[in-house]
């Protein structure tokens, strides 16, 4: 009789075991066979929460359990070393591989392809079950979906390298034309939100909503200026410069909350709608 056990580092199988009088001990032996250092975190139960506990006392009969019956447990990884027996080893001199040890070699490299070695307390190296899967030969590209140089092409130069390379980088530019060429703040609307800050020690943050309008920005360059009013062709006239000036600053209800991303809680505002009408009535935009 066949049992498969599936713990949480694969799935072991424990074969010849006699269907009418097998019990869960003779599974455990079977398991020690090439497992010997194994370490149990849940025992062998029949569901894979490991809440239905198989007892030692019935035969696996009895417990419901028969050929190619899947048993569930946790087992410590570290301690999961398998131990190879002797149809792995290479055949004699002049002697030809039977089918048998040739099927034992696949089995052997198909369970060692996701394990690891670590060295134990005891200076002993052992081979233990790795969840990290192998690297593959795509992964070795240029970049990430991409062929190795060397599939490209065999010879490079510098310079096509790095044409190569700048296909797939991204830089941040700054706009051409300034849209504001400055900003005017209320001085004693700013000193009265500062002093907030200041009495914390820049602790705490704060926000507020800035309210102003947009007025041409005042050119000092006065050969720049008359340059521009001699243009006539509207191809070639540039878009009035603007700055912005800033009249109020409103600061809805608020919390400050060190744990917070923002640094404070944003709480709801009754006075919203009332302070946008009366800046719309004012000329100021948010």
């Amino acid at each position: 009789m066949l049992i498969r056990i599936r713990s949480n580092v694969g799935v072991w199988r424990v074969d010849g075991l006699d269907e009418g009088t097998a019990t869960l001990q003779d599974v455990l032996v079977g398991i020690t066979q090439t497992r010997p250092h194994v370490v149990y975190e849940k025992p062998l139960s029949k569901d894979p929460a490991c809440t239905q506990e198989l007892t030692h006392e019935m035969s696996l009969k009895d417990q419901g359990l028969g050929h190619g019956s899947m048993i569930h447990c946790r087992v410590d990884a570290s301690t999961c070393v398998d131990v190879i027996q002797g149809g792995a080893t290479a055949a004699r001199a002049g002697e030809e591989p039977s089918s048998a040890t040739a099927k034992d070699a696949t089995d052997v490299i198909t369970n060692t392809q996701n394990m690891k070695r670590i060295i134990g307390q005891d200076g002993t190296i052992k081979l233990v079950h790795s969840d990290q899967t192998s690297v593959k030969q795509d992964d070795r590209g240029f970049r990430k979906g991409m062929l190795p140089l060397r599939d490209m092409k065999m010879a490079w130069t510098l310079n096509e390298f790095v044409a190569m390379d700048s296909q797939y980088e991204f830089k941040i530019k700054r706009q051409e034309e300034a849209f504001c060429k400055g900003v005017s703040l209320d001085t004693a609307s700013v000193g009265d939100f500062q002093t907030y800050l200041r009495q914390f020690n820049f602790t705490r943050q704060r926000f507020g909503f800035l309210y102003g309008r947009y007025v041409p920005a005042e050119d000092d360059d006065k050969d720049q200026k008359q340059q521009q009013d001699s243009i006539h062709d509207a191809k070639k006239k540039q878009p009035v410069p603007q700055k912005v000036i800033v009249e109020a600053i409103y600061e809805p209800p608020q919390e400050a909350d060190p744990t917070a991303a923002e640094g404070f809680i944003i709480h709801e505002d009754p006075m919203e709608d009332t302070v946008d009408s009366l800046a719309q009535m004012l000329g100021l935009i948010k």
